[in-house]
């Protein structure tokens, strides 16, 4: 056994308490850099209490967590039940060992159980999440709409307003 499998044999992939919801946010924190305010570590908290969550465990150490937000997601005629996968962060640490790979499936697992047929993604990294069937479902595109259009329907002009006087145009006005 090499040292990565004897470490991942180590770790152990299970739901994340609730109890363990601020150790989930310092993880976070810490693997991608950030200091949040009170009011933001407020909101992250509510967010990973009220949705799925797993983590990784090397022993009584926290060393990864993957969550999903409770969504729905419109679909052709109707809207789906989905997971919006977030806070995925895997400790410096304890990286290429499978941990990541372990959560995700576990998040699947928790994810179907939930009765979520559907997730998406918004990634930091994105490249890294194909092996998950994650992918681009659009490209970028800046869209500048004129600015009649941007402030939606108007009702028709007045009557004297309109073209010749009071003719009524058939076309919807913009």
């Amino acid at each position: 056994m090499t040292t990565d499998d004897a470490a991942h044999a180590t770790t152990d992939i299970r739901d994340l308490a609730e109890a363990d919801l601020d150790r989930a946010l310092d993880l976070s924190y810490f693997v991608f850099h950030l200091k949040p305010g009170d009011r933001t570590r407020s909101f992250h908290r509510d967010l990973l209490r009220d949705g799925l969550r797993v983590g990784a465990y090397d022993g009584e150490q926290l060393a990864g967590l993957a969550g999903a937000h409770r969504r729905t997601m419109a679909v052709p005629g109707s809207q789906l039940p989905c997971a919006a996968v977030d806070f995925v962060s895997v400790l410096p640490t304890h990286r290429r060992r499978g941990i990541l790979t372990s959560m995700m499936d576990e998040l699947w697992r928790g994810c179907a159980a939930d009765g979520r047929p559907l997730a998406c993604l918004w990634a930091s990294e994105s490249a890294i999440y194909g092996r998950y069937g994650f992918g681009a479902a659009t490209e970028v595109h800046h869209v500048v709409p004129p600015a009649r259009a941007a402030a939606g329907p108007r009702p028709p002009p007045a009557a004297a307003d309109r073209p010749g006087g009071g003719a009524r145009d058939s076309r919807t006005a913009l």
